[in-house]
This record gives C-alpha cells, sequence and structure tokens, in this order.
C-alpha cells in the first residue's frame, strides 16, 4: 500500500470516527425541497435556447447523460447566440 493511499484511508477513517462520536443520534432536521426544474431568478425564459438547455439539464439531473450531451448539441447548433450556450458548454464537459 503506497503511503498517500494509507494516509487518505486513515484521514477518512478518523474523520467518520470522530463525526460518530460528536453526533448526537437524533434524527436530522428536514430538508427543504427545492425545484430546480423550475426556473430560478436568474434565468432568462424569454432566451431562445432556454427549453433546450433546461431539457438538457433535467437529463442531466436523470443520470441520462447521453440523451442531456445531445440536447446541449442541439442548443449549440440552433441557438448560437444565446446566452446558456456557455452553460450547455459546461455540462458537456462531464
Amino acid at each position: 500500500m503506497n503511503y498517500a493511499r494509507w494516509f487518505l484511508t486513515a484521514a477518512l477513517f478518523f474523520g467518520l470516527s470522530v463525526s460518530l462520536a460528536q453526533s448526537s443520534w437524533r434524527t436530522p432536521a428536514p430538508m427543504a425541497f427545492v425545484d430546480v426544474t423550475a426556473p430560478a431568478d436568474g434565468d432568462d425564459e424569454k432566451d431562445p435556447g432556454f427549453s433546450t438547455y433546461k431539457a438538457g439539464y433535467n437529463l442531466v439531473l436523470e443520470d441520462k447523460w447521453k440523451e442531456a450531451m445531445e440536447k446541449f448539441a442541439e442548443l449549440k447548433t440552433k441557438f448560437p447566440n444565446s446566452a446558456y450556450v456557455d452553460d450547455a458548454a459546461y455540462w458537456s464537459a462531464y
């Protein structure tokens, strides 16, 4: 076992042990529901590429990467001046 792997394993084990020892074993507070498919404050629904980008982004959330890449490629082809082209390029990098 190389030293880097040993160190990482030890660090993860120690971190887990400490967090378990410090936890109070209570039920965690409920998380707020956020609809990530709804338009956010900064979204421009009037942008011609918006619906294509959102469709691709929703496919990313569903872990359907091949279909998402096809949607992002469609966005870049059909709407090259859209404000969402950069976002599509970002998600295409994955």
